[in-house]
């Protein structure tokens, strides 16, 4: 099959449609068996859901994005849980494996990537190239002006992926591959930066965000030689010092390490015989955080309570915790505490929301990817922190990249390459 071909259908290969079948077939299978299903299919179906983010060729940025979700979010707590002797997660895995596969077929079907002729070795315009260098420094000053927590969460990401934006527009004026490989190095290094001196130990998962969305950006210029094998040779050892770095040791591996929304998904299979749902009304009040979490609570004084907050109250006790304590609860956990048996229903209408979301995100930054790959490396966010988390994250990042995005494209038009200069054939969003 062509790289073309795996652009248009992503989840043609043999791989995925096995990983397909046995989480389709696991599914009905826990429903009357529970945890009796023998451990070697559970483990047969979490191999060959880690198998199907091991791709070699070129691949589309958005199919990436979901191998990485697929390699860092959803099998991890699946090896933890094994190692400490339990075989629980089987039925969490195969839930969210469904869900990307079908967000990433979607994706190839209604928001597909489409060809696009742009300069080859054009000329970058001095002041974008500044303008790249100087929103890295900021991305910096103002985690030192702002503190931990705030410069973490906005100091930091907002400048950075403004860089990330500028970086595609000098991608879009014929920036090379070498080009690309020594201002990415500026970036990983203004990264490393944080990392070593800023990163107060919490939000792993963001920091891989961090690191690749330029990656995705450029990929869909040209090809950077990223390959989810690759990322997934070296994925255990990511884990492993991503841990230590907020741990300080190895022991404490399988307590914790991102398997937290695990653990509460399962108690919330657990005690579904006994426990009621939330019900609707509380689903609708998650769901309109979805899109407007972003929104401040000074201008809306009755917003909702984002379910990682309102579970430790109704469920946990806030006494055992600080006022600020948010607990994830995963996809599966939320939509099992809202919902109960009705969770399909749940699932159906937040799924096809994220899709809308994205569509919208990419219609409000015409001509530039960079929204939707943020947007993709996101995901993640969903995954285990559920509609309020995602909700939030990206329309703190995108809503202010749009107007961004807006104002580089008319400080630095690109005009389009005449058919008699030399081209290259780019891959873009449509």
């Amino acid at each position: 099959m062509t790289d073309a071909a795996h652009l248009r259908h992503p989840n043609a290969t043999p791989t995925r449609r096995i990983a397909l079948f046995l989480c389709l077939a696991y599914l009905p299978l826990f429903l009357a068996f529970g945890t009796d299903i023998p451990d070697l299919f559970s483990h047969l179906m979490v191999l060959s859901v880690t198998l199907t983010s091991l791709q070699t060729g070129r691949r589309a940025s958005y199919d990436i994005a979901v191998d990485l979700s697929t390699i860092f979010v959803i099998v991890p707590p699946y090896f933890y849980d094994a190692l400490a002797g339990q075989d629980r997660f089987g039925v969490i895995v195969a839930a969210s494996y469904l869900f990307l596969h079908f967000f990433r077929s979607a994706v190839a079907k209604l928001m597909p990537e489409t060809p696009v002729v742009t300069p080859a070795g054009g000329r970058i315009p001095p002041m974008l190239d500044i303008a790249y260098f100087l929103f890295l420094v900021i991305s910096i000053v103002t985690v030192v002006f702002l503190g931990d927590q705030i410069g973490e969460k906005f100091g930091f990401s907002l400048p950075l992926f403004m860089a990330a934006l500028l970086l595609e527009r000098q991608l879009q004026f014929g920036l090379d591959r070498n080009g690309f490989y020594v201002r990415y190095g500026f970036y990983a290094a203004t990264f490393l930066i944080f990392v070593a001196f800023f990163w107060t130990g919490f939000g792993r998962l963001m920091l891989g965000v961090f690191l690749v969305v330029p990656v995705l950006v450029a990929n869909r210029y040209m090809d950077v030689w990223l390959r989810s094998w690759q990322v997934g040779m070296l994925s255990p050892f990511l884990l492993i010092a991503a841990h230590r770095s907020r741990f300080s040791e190895g022991g404490r591996l399988t307590e914790d390490s991102g398997t937290g929304h695990y653990l509460i998904t399962w108690e919330m299979i657990e005690t579904a015989d006994w426990r009621v749902p939330r019900g609707w009304e509380a689903f609708f009040d998650q769901f309109v955080l979805l899109w407007l979490q972003w929104v401040p609570r000074a201008f809306w004084p009755d917003k909702p309570i984002g379910l990682g907050r309102s579970y430790v109250e109704d469920w946990m006790g806030r006494q055992n915790f600080s006022e600020g304590h948010s607990i994830a609860t995963g996809l599966l956990g939320e939509q099992l505490w809202l919902l109960g048996p009705f969770l399909i229903f749940g699932f159906a209408i937040v799924f096809a929301s994220i899709l809308a979301l994205r569509a919208i995100y990419q219609r409000l930054s015409p001509g530039l990817v960079c929204m939707a790959m943020i947007f993709d490396a996101y995901l993640t966010t969903y995954l285990w922190g559920g509609m309020a988390s995602f909700g939030g994250r990206i329309g703190v990042a995108l809503i202010p990249l749009i107007f961004f995005g807006f104002f580089v494209k008319r400080l630095f038009p690109v005009q389009a390459p005449p058919s008699s200069l030399p081209a290259q054939a780019k891959m873009t969003e449509r």
